[in-house]
């Protein structure tokens, strides 16, 4: 973007540089996002603040940090060329005045906030925070035939936290990966301020979000290969004559791959794929394996479920491609809820919401809920680790989470064995309950 297209307040850039401070801790005092900082610090895109969206969520940034910095706001939102006296700027001026102050802005949180913000707007409604749940195939209502587990598990949590706010309006789907997460760092109105079922990486928590596990359960990196490879060969690079990666840009695989495997660049097939369409993952494969005919073979790399829907995919294509051998050492990702920085208290209340009354208090729906997914997870990429059930209020959940599973399915010893991380330790709990059970259970 050249800097004629962008627009700059010398109020505003004054401001900053007397501040100091990096940008991280300007955005967390201020309670806006990395990004908006960014903009005020470089200029706004002219263009992009002209979209009624995107105008009102700079005023709603420019705003609060003018109050931070002890600036008047019209001031600084005339120089960017946005007209302070228009009447859908004044309200949304007003609703971020009414949570701002200079001294103690930083103790507020950013989603907290524009909860706040919105029930001032429309006191009879009561309309919570909005939370996506990302594209992700086991989280979709379509195969679960209905409401779908994550959206189950969100409505629990926000329930947990405010059982008035609404929750059938404001869990939302998210169209896409990439977009979800620009749009959870966006402070542009109707946003999601929480994404459920991105993963919990360091990547990520160097940046600008945060993920607030789900306890127990795990996601496999996926792997086919269209000749014999291990995961440990491509952990370790030890091989030499390891195969060309396609990877998909910003997903697990390619930031696994890139980051701490230290895949050779040179390997990783340019450009980086930018859709998660199983077919159309599998028609790049197939190009890249019958046109540019890759010496030492393809490999793709992705987050499990979805190479498994690949696969599927593959197999009616006449292409020969397996399952990377050795899935002991396949890599696996915690996910969760994923929350902005700026928004610390929030965070916390989630995680209380988990550990009180997930773990707690409802522990038989997180059980049912939890079986549910892996029920439907039939390429058996999702893991479940037993010993993450204990909690305060039940020490024994694990041997709890399966004498649950027994009351809910009679096949839950044959499905839970391929879906646990440590087999050994469940099947001394699955003898046990089995050992214990009536003859007419066993």
């Amino acid at each position: 973007m050249s800097e004629s297209a962008r627009i700059k307040s010398p109020t505003l850039i004054r401001a900053l540089k007397d501040h100091g401070g990096s940008n991280r801790e300007l955005a967390e005092e201020a309670n806006i996002s990395f990004r908006a900082i960014a903009e005020a610090r470089n200029g706004f895109d002219q263009t992009e603040i002209q979209g009624a969206r995107k105008r009102l969520g700079a005023v709603s940034s420019i705003t609060r940090l003018a109050i931070h910095l002890n600036l008047e706001p019209g001031v600084v939102l005339s120089e960017v060329g946005i007209d302070p006296s228009d009447a859908a700027v004044q309200r949304q001026i007003e609703r971020a005045r009414e949570t701002s102050t200079p001294k103690t802005h930083h103790q507020e949180d950013y989603v907290l906030q524009a909860v706040k913000a919105r029930e001032l707007a429309d006191p009879k409604r009561r309309p919570g925070p909005i939370v996506g749940i990302v594209p992700w195939s086991p989280f979709s209502d379509v195969d679960q035939g209905g409401a779908s587990v994550a959206r189950l598990l969100a409505r629990s949590v926000l329930g947990s936290l405010n059982p008035e706010w609404d929750r059938e309006v404001n869990v939302v789907s998210e169209e896409s990966f990439g977009d979800a997460e620009k749009r959870l760092l966006s402070d542009d109105a109707g946003t999601p301020e929480c994404l459920l079922g991105l993963y919990d990486l360091p990547w990520r928590r160097r940046g600008d979000v945060e993920v607030v596990a789900l306890p127990g359960l795990y996601v496999r990196v996926g792997g086919i290969c269209t000749q014999s490879i291990s995961w440990k060969e491509i952990l370790t690079g030890w091989n030499q004559t390891l195969p060309h990666a396609l990877v998909i840009e910003g997903d697990v695989g390619d930031k696994l791959l890139s980051g701490p495997v230290d895949y050779p660049d040179a390997r990783i097939i340019k450009p980086r794929l930018k859709t998660q369409n199983p077919r159309e993952i599998a028609d790049r494969v197939k190009y890249e394996v019958t046109h540019r005919l890759q010496p030492d073979g393809v490999l793709l790399v992705a987050d499990g479920p979805l190479v498994s829907d690949v696969q599927s995919v593959l197999a009616g294509m006449d292409i020969t491609i397996c399952e990377v051998t050795e899935p002991e050492w396949a890599p696996v990702c915690r996910f969760g809820f994923a929350i902005r920085i700026d928004a610390r208290r929030f965070k916390e209340l989630v995680e209380e919401a988990i550990s009180q009354d997930l773990l707690g208090r409802v522990f038989p729906r997180t059980v049912y809920l939890y079986l549910k997914l892996l029920k439907s997870n039939n390429t058996g990429q999702v893991r479940l680790n037993l010993a993450e059930m204990a909690s305060q209020f039940h020490p024994d959940g694990p041997l709890k989470f399966l004498k649950i599973a027994q009351e809910f399915d009679p096949h839950w010893r044959t499905f839970l064995s391929n879906a646990v991380m440590d087999k050994p330790a469940f099947d001394d709990l699955a003898d046990k309950i089995c050992g214990s059970a009536p003859s007419g259970r066993r």
